[in-house]
């Protein structure tokens, strides 16, 4: 599956595609009337400014929910009182302890599965450019919206700017699309 397909077969993957393409939109619109309405451009760098916060959460929360949905029914296939035990024991409200996110892998993450699988899966990543972009992505997305959300929204100094963040966000796509298809071929469900 391509990673445009991936995106649009997932309704997570797919609301982040729509926001961004809103957020193209009435940055456009802007752009027309500023020279009419100068007045108008504290405006924009105001909503610059909620909209990057804003889209960095929807960004790295679509792979929370997308996992949080998905990977109980993947790995417990047929078992459907184990999946739900697994979906609300083990990740529903604990997906921010899967993952090491001060660090530049997500090698805490693959160990959950076995030293095996974390060996595997990793050596993959390493010869992978575009992979190892996109789990730096990946961890960058889900270590900013951690910030937002617990050191405060408007308190976090961003770095990057919206083309960015949309830029990481198909980055991260690409790592964690090759994850997930690892994950189910190792749990051997196509």
């Amino acid at each position: 599956m391509e990673i445009k397909d991936f995106l649009d077969s997932n309704s997570e993957f797919l609301q982040v595609k729509r926001t961004y393409e809103g957020y193209e939109e009435d940055v456009q619109l802007l752009n027309e009337i500023l020279p009419t309405k100068p007045e108008l451009a504290s405006f924009k760098i105001s909503y610059e400014n909620f909209f990057i916060r804003k889209f960095i959460i929807v960004c790295a929360n679509s792979f929370e929910l997308h996992l949080v949905r998905n990977l109980s029914e993947t790995l417990c296939k047929d078992k459907t009182l184990l999946s739900n035990f697994i979906k609300k024991q083990a990740l529903e409200r604990k997906y921010h302890q899967l993952f090491s996110w001060e660090r530049n892998n997500a090698n805490s993450f693959f160990a959950l599965f076995g030293e095996e699988f974390k060996t595997t899966i990793s050596e993959k990543i390493k010869l992978n450019d575009d992979l190892e972009q996109g789990q730096g992505a990946f961890l960058l997305l889900g270590r900013t919206r951690n910030q937002i959300v617990h050191q405060g929204f408007d308190y976090v100094k961003i770095e990057f700017n919206v083309e960015n963040t949309w830029n990481y966000f198909l980055q991260a796509i690409n790592f964690y699309k090759f994850t997930w298809e690892f994950i189910k071929e190792k749990s051997n469900i196509s």
